[in-house]
């Protein structure tokens, strides 16, 4: 939301936006400048084209842009992006000063370093949404948290960098204004250990991290209950960051199955072709390469409890509109490399057969479809069968009977069974259903 309403404040001033405007985020690779660079540029819809690291920008090419600006995360006391300024950009300004408009943009800012950095370069514009106000501690407050920030962090700085006391903290870093208490790890004099914050601070960001490290995030955000619009582009990347280092074994069941679960949830949940578009691309792929890591992960365990868990990706199709967006096939295919493995998982899919949630249909659709692949059953198998024909829901009814019909070589017999209660996941001409049975056969699908 900052980036977006420092993207209107900017485009108020110069106009229109076009390749005469050139965006480059403060400090090198890895540090927030350059975060904010890429938050600032999917959150407004600007082209690739326009955004440069300041060290591929001679002095030649300068002279091709009208507008400069660059973007950080805070403005403290202004004296960071001095050094910038004076370390990197003026170097390039020699043949060029006086002809680009230059301006600065950060999410939030201190007033005092405003107008420190206003002072020290004129005529730069610094667009800054939120300032923040001056932190005011009554003298109670002030010596809790002296006391329990002494030795955090620099002598003399227990309320962070020149005893600012900010309270301000970015998902993926923390400055060093903030009050060390909430950041620091280091010993502390009180705990007699290492200091437990609610946020390390980093010194860079976008280095590489370990992959326990994007598995946490990646578990932090898969089992939250909504998302913020805002949230969206940024838990998109998180997936896909997660799937690039994912290995069996690396997550639970459980794990994994919430992690194809919010991949889902982008999908558009109505007809159209939204899904198909931008930042969506991705997400049809990367529930197929979820699902080929789960399939791995069965093999590694072959325990009948996470098979079932595998299972549970069918009902992901739930949502899936369009049929090469769809998971059944796919995995059917490794369901059934998985039973001629561990022949003995056949008794999980028969009692997947048996579901009773109408809910739960894909589920029982999948099961069946791989049980249609097997040529021979076990004795039990035959004996539960013939149970769910007799005694069980229509849905395991009419499942039961497609493959007894088939084991005996025998025509089907659907009498005494619901048809508008039996549900398949179909393709009704190019879009994907949910449909019962009796409306399939009324547009002759099967």
């Amino acid at each position: 939301i900052l980036c977006q309403l420092a993207y209107f404040e900017l485009v108020s001033i110069i106009k229109s936006l076009g390749k005469d405007t050139l965006f480059i985020g403060v400090g090198d690779s890895g540090k927030s400048g350059q975060m904010i660079a890429y938050l600032f540029r999917t959150s407004n819809g600007i082209p690739e084209w326009n955004f440069k690291f300041i060290s591929e920008v001679g002095e030649d090419e300068l002279r091709d842009y009208k507008h400069v600006v660059f973007l950080d995360d805070i403005i403290g006391s202004g004296n960071q992006f001095l050094t910038f300024w004076d370390e990197q950009v003026k170097p390039l300004l020699g043949v060029v000063a006086g002809k680009q408009e230059f301006f600065l943009i950060s999410l939030t800012g201190t007033e005092l370093g405003r107008k420190n950095i206003i002072g020290s370069i004129p005529g730069i514009k610094i667009i800054v949404p939120h300032i923040l106000q001056p932190q005011l501690y009554e003298e109670k407050e002030y010596e809790l948290i002296r006391k329990y920030g002494n030795g955090l962090w620099k002598k003399g700085h227990e309320l962070g960098w020149n005893n600012q006391g900010e309270t301000i903290m970015f998902f993926y870093n923390v400055p060093n204004n903030t009050l060390p208490i909430f950041w620091s790890t280091k010993y502390s004099n009180i705990t007699e250990n290492n200091w437990k914050p609610l946020q390390p601070r980093t010194t860079t960001v976008a280095v590489r991290t370990s992959k326990k490290g994007i598995l946490d995030v990646l578990k932090s955000y898969i089992y939250r209950e909504s998302f913020s619009s805002h949230e969206y582009m940024l838990i998109i990347r998180i997936l896909i960051e997660s799937y690039s280092v994912l290995e069996p074994g690396d997550l639970t069941g459980e794990d994994m199955f919430k992690f194809a679960q919010t991949a889902s949830d982008f999908f558009a949940p109505y007809e159209g072709i939204l899904s198909h578009g931008a930042i969506f691309e991705s997400l049809p792929n990367l529930r197929k390469g979820i699902a080929d890591i789960f399939y791995e992960y069965v093999r590694l365990k072959h325990s009948k409890e996470i098979f079932k868990e595998f299972l549970y990706l069918f009902i992901l199709d739930e949502f899936t509109r369009h049929q090469n967006d769809a998971l059944q096939t796919h995995l059917v295919k490794l369901a059934a490399r998985l039973l001629s493995e561990f022949p003995y998982l056949e008794e999980v899919l028969v009692e997947e057969l048996g579901l009773e949630n109408p809910s739960e249909c894909l589920r029982a659709e999948g099961s069946y479809l791989t049980l249609l692949r097997k040529e021979d059953f076990t004795d039990e198998t035959i004996v539960k069968l013939k149970h769910y024909r007799e005694n069980g829901v229509d849905q395991s009814k009419y499942f039961s009977e497609q493959l007894l019909s088939r084991i005996f070589k025998k025509p089907r017999d659907l009498s005494n069974i619901n048809l508008d209660k039996v549900y398949l996941f179909i393709n009704a001409y190019g879009q994907m259903k949910i449909w019962n049975l009796n409306t399939i056969n009324k547009y002759k699908l099967l």
